[in-house]
């Protein structure tokens, strides 16, 4: 669990600092999307769309990343 949430947090890193700090304040800081979108001038619905991207994204980040954490090769 540890190497998982350790490429985790690198994906994160890698995000954009907006990107990073919308997913931290969702996720980690338990914020509500409506705060969040609040906070950087969106609609709700705007934010569940951008989540939805950075989400899409960060996944992406994640399947590649592990696989080389894992030894797999592409």
């Amino acid at each position: 669990i540890s190497k998982a949430i350790d490429c985790l947090n690198k994906c994160i890193a890698l995000l954009g600092n907006e990107e990073a700090e919308i997913i931290r304040k969702m996720y980690f800081e338990h914020e509500s999307i409506k705060m969040v979108a609040d906070k950087y001038g969106y609609t709700k619905s705007g934010m569940q769309y951008k989540r939805d991207k950075i989400i899409m994204k960060l996944t992406y980040l994640y399947e590649r990343a592990s696989h080389y954490i894992n030894g797999e090769s592409e």
